[in-house]
This record gives C-alpha cells, structure tokens and sequence, in this order.
C-alpha cells in the first residue's frame, strides 16, 4: 500500500469527523467560524476523495490534465491551511466552554 493512499484516508476520515466539531454542545463558537468549518471540511474531504481515487488508479489523465489536478490539488491543501490557522488565531478552533446555570437557584454573596 502507497503512503499517498493512507493519507487520502486520513483525510477523507479527518475532515469528516472535522465537519462536526461546530455542533458540539459543549462549546460555542462565533457563526462565521462554524461555516469556516463546513467549508474546510467540504474542502478536505473532497481532496481525499480525488487523492485516493487518483492514487488508486480509477482514472487517467493526459500530461496537461494531470499536471492541473496536481496543481488544483496543492493549491486546496493551501486553501485549508490558511482556513484552519484563521481559526487557530482567531482562538475559535477550540471555542469556548459553555456555562450551564441550573434553574432555581440564586447566587449568594
């Protein structure tokens, strides 16, 4: 088994589970980083998928569309990239921990 065939796996299941971070319950997140999210693992999934069926042989291409699908394909791993380090700088990759009040009860002090 070729390494470039791991990775495409690692990317199809990465950026799946990737896709449902912004849903987590326990965290909150601004509604532009949650479409940063679906977009990127749009993104990373559909790299994967085109790696892996590339890398596996199930089509082939001409020089000049070969070249192009290469050059598309490391244009989107920069496209990612940039995507997941906006969410690193802007602190929303890992979001904030929601406070859960109970009801019924009033603070003291």
């Amino acid at each position: 088994m070729k390494a470039s065939i791991a990775i495409d796996c690692i990317f199809i299941a990465g950026f799946t589970y990737y896709g449902f971070v912004p849903f987590n319950k326990k965290r909150m997140r601004a509604g532009w980083a949650k479409l940063v999210f679906l977009i990127s693992a749009f993104i990373g999934v559909a790299k994967g998928a085109i790696g892996l069926a590339w890398d596996m042989g199930w089509f082939a291409l001409d020089v000049k569309a070969n070249w192009l699908l290469n050059s598309l394909l490391y244009g989107d791993s920069g496209l990612l990239l940039g995507l997941i380090l906006a969410l690193i700088l802007s602190g929303q990759l890992s979001g904030t921990k929601r406070v859960v009040q109970e009801l019924g009860h009033e603070p003291t002090g």
